[in-house]
């Protein structure tokens, strides 16, 4: 009868809600802990594939709920990238090919930027007011040439001008795009591969911060 009597005098639902508290935390804690993780190795692997740091960057991790005050003993870890289609296209060897079935467009180093990317055919006879010209070049592939002028500082090209005429220029034909039947791109990422390793530490990840939680609740 004293041992019964004992259990009802402490604080059970304070006990109860305690526990619950310190479990929260190190859920959250191990769930921001895999975000991290998870975000930082996808970065790696992106410049290990060469792909660059504005896509690696792209990568992101978020825990729900968002707010940490929000006391849940399962939160959720959403990983994910800005840059999805380029993640999607290295992330296997695949196949490229042109929509309507005719050529794929890549540009060259003398394409102009429109923005943050480059212009695309249409774009570039927009800019130098006249239509492609089009020579064959190497193993089925058509290259697409304006006539232009180089500019003063010689990094880049510019319509016809008599001013620019003026200064000693000379109207060039200049590639702009190479046009291909397909491309091959292989495979530079092993993002498959990074969400089941992430998904198979997650146990130990989440037991090693609820053991911290709680042992620290009981100090």
């Amino acid at each position: 009868m004293s041992l019964v009597k004992l259990a009802l005098e402490h604080d059970l639902p304070g006990f109860t809600e305690a526990t619950h508290l310190r479990v929260a935390r190190g859920a959250r804690n191990a769930a921001e802990r895999l975000a991290v993780r998870g975000k930082l190795r996808l970065r790696q692997d992106v410049l290990r594939g060469g792909l660059g740091q504005r896509v690696a960057n792209a990568w992101r991790a978020d825990v729900y709920p968002r707010s940490a005050s929000i006391q849940t003993h399962g939160p959720a870890v959403f990983i994910h990238s800005k840059a999805p289609k380029i993640v999607r296209a290295f992330s296997r060897a695949t196949t490229i090919r042109s929509a309507n079935g005719v050529y794929l467009a890549i540009p060259t180093d003398n394409t102009p930027r429109r923005g943050r990317r480059l212009a695309t055919p249409v774009e570039v006879e927009a800019m130098f007011n006249q239509d492609l010209v089009f020579r064959p070049g190497r193993g089925g592939q058509m290259l697409a040439f304006v006539s232009a002028m180089r500019t003063k500082s010689g990094k880049g090209f510019r319509k016809a001008a008599k001013r620019r005429a003026k200064d000693g220029r000379e109207n060039e034909m200049v590639l702009m795009f190479v046009m291909v039947r397909q491309v091959r791109l292989r495979k530079r990422l092993d993002t498959q591969r990074i969400f089941d390793e992430l998904g198979r530490e997650w146990p130990t990840v989440l037991g090693q911060e609820l053991t911290t939680a709680l042992a620290a609740g009981s100090n």
